[in-house]
């Protein structure tokens, strides 16, 4: 199990026994196609797992969202075996539970648990593709994770920033506000 918390009150145990890690580097490996990850975006820059419903539990304050251009902050969201329930948000909560039940498939699912890796992205701009990059980040995706060989499907991927969070790995603090102990 991993321990997700923050400043702002998360404090989630995600399910990461027995997990693929995929580090996105900007290479296709052989080792990536045979876990099922066929993709790779530009810049790189971020480490990532499926992560296990089951035990998925607890409450997240995600310190930012985009979705089409328009910002939400401060969405509280309570899981439930990996399910999101969307609780409250300082910005933006209508527009979250439009983009939840305007989604097909396993929108509400938890289907990615990462962290940003890439020094060079300084601060998020709604594009995901960058913002989940961010160093000092953990990004969690609701939706789909098939590409990366994950069994949740949706015609929703959506990545949460929670900054500076810290993260505990079966009992080791593995990141302390936002920055690696290893």
């Amino acid at each position: 199990m991993a321990t997700i918390t923050s400043r702002k009150g998360t404090e989630l145990s995600v399910n990461v026994k027995g997990c693929q890690i995929f580090l996105e580097d900007g290479m296709i490996s052989q080792d990536d196609v045979s876990h099922g990850n066929n993709g790779e975006n530009l810049p790189s820059g971020e480490i990532f797992l499926v992560p296990g419903l089951q035990g998925t539990n607890g409450r997240v304050i995600f310190d930012l969202a985009f979705h089409q251009g328009e910002k939400l902050e401060d969405i509280e969201v309570e899981f439930r075996d990996g399910k999101a329930v969307p609780i409250a948000a300082r910005l933006g909560f209508e527009l979250f539970k439009d983009v939840l039940a305007h989604s097909s498939g396993d929108k509400d699912l938890l289907a990615e648990f990462g962290r940003g890796l890439n020094p060079e992205i300084k601060k998020a701009i709604g594009l995901s593709i960058l913002d989940e990059k961010m160093d000092g980040t953990v990004h969690l995706a609701l939706g789909d994770n098939t590409v990366f060989g994950g069994k949740t499907d949706s015609d929703l991927h959506w990545d949460l920033l929670i900054l500076e969070p810290t993260v505990i790995l079966n009992g080791d603090t593995i990141i302390k506000d936002g920055q690696f102990k290893i």
